[in-house]
């Protein structure tokens, strides 16, 4: 009988996972290709083909680089906006439906209109070199905000996973191999990253071999070069705080979740919560640019107040079981640790060689 309970609850909780894997490995292949159609866009809107083809590997065309990437990333904010408005207000609607009506519902209305965004924008990528794309981009945008994004697809799936779990043992089981399955899919993204070859010359075993080659020759020519510039040692240590960093952060959505579940917060109230965070993520990486641009503060200056900020959060937690007005008082706190991670890259690609970058 045990064993036919745990078979019927791990058919329940994998197709879950699999959605969760699918998902979020789509959502990272998005990013990278919207970002890479607003760029081509941008440079061929510009200038023709053969010039965007050399764009990037002639030094000459460091200047005319540099300005269309800073227009790309205006098109990105005015695309981020778009979705992040609109997404602040739909959050609660779904957490909403999941709680009162059904918590299939905002799985499948988030999962139809990541659907309909990709056909949107596969469309958009037809009109590439043309303004329509850009305009498209915006549209499909707007219309991936009424899904609600990733959060509104976690949030319904942990609370589907909350409601077949019987012990409070299988429900950390439950987060956790959800959790599991979300970082499979960005591992699995990166590595389709990884294997997109920078032309396409050869024939197809020869390329497919070039690409799998490609990471470990790329790793191997940037640790010569920072041997050669003497900061291979900075940067191994640099990395290895990143590194450590996202490692202990990992799960951190599903200990929340967790955590908020056990004070009694409903779907509602987790979805709020998490749409103030994310505003106030956004806030505080406009004063970043604030910073960096007006006062000209040294980037691990920054990187040592977001780590210590980080830490206020979760000890506001800790004492939030007595007083549920904490939780909300950890925003602040955890909205300014942003600073760290994006700071510190921002150091290491300093250290990056211009050529290996």
């Amino acid at each position: 009988m045990i064993e036919s309970l745990s078979w019927r609850w791990f058919r329940a909780i994998l197709p879950i996972c699999f959605i969760c894997f699918l998902y979020i490995s789509a959502f990272h292949l998005f990013i990278c290709a919207t970002n890479s159609l607003i760029y081509s866009t941008l440079c061929l809107i510009h200038a023709n083909q053969s010039f965007c083809s050399e764009i990037d590997h002639n030094k000459s065309l460091r200047a005319l680089q540099t300005s269309i990437q800073k227009e790309s990333s205006q098109w990105s904010l005015y695309g981020t906006l778009s979705f992040g408005i609109i997404a602040c207000f739909i959050s609660p609607i779904y957490g909403s439906l999941s709680d009162t009506k059904n918590r299939k519902l905002p799985i499948i209305l988030t999962i139809s209109n990541a659907i309909i965004t990709g056909v949107i924008i596969t469309i958009g990528s037809i009109f590439r070199g043309t303004k329509t794309s850009l305009l498209l981009y915006i549209i499909a945008s707007i219309i991936n905000g009424f899904g609600g994004g990733t959060l509104i697809l976690l949030s319904s799936c942990f609370g589907y996973v909350s409601d077949i779990c019987i012990e409070k043992e299988q429900h950390v089981q439950a987060i956790a191999i959800i959790e599991a399955s979300l970082h499979l899919g960005t591992e699995y993204c990166s590595s389709l990253v990884f294997l997109k070859s920078r032309s396409i010359t050869n024939s197809s075993s020869i390329n497919l071999w070039s690409k799998v080659k490609r990471p470990f020759l790329d790793t191997r020519d940037l640790i010569i070069d920072l041997k050669h510039n003497k900061l291979l040692t900075s940067f191994v240590i640099l990395l290895l705080s990143l590194f450590f960093y996202e490692f202990f952060r990992m799960g951190s959505s599903s200990i929340y979740y967790l955590y908020l579940h056990r004070m009694s917060f409903n779907d509602t109230q987790y979805a709020t919560y998490f749409t103030c965070e994310q505003i106030a993520t956004c806030l505080a990486l406009i004063c970043l640019a604030l910073l960096r641009k007006r006062w000209k503060i040294n980037d691990l200056y920054l990187c040592i107040i977001g780590l210590c900020l980080s830490l206020i959060g979760p000890i506001l937690f800790a004492f939030a079981s007595h007083n549920k007005a904490m939780i909300f008082g950890a925003i602040p706190s955890m909205m300014f640790g942003i600073f760290f991670p994006v700071c510190l890259r921002a150091v290491l690609a300093h250290l990056v060689p211009a050529r290996d970058k």
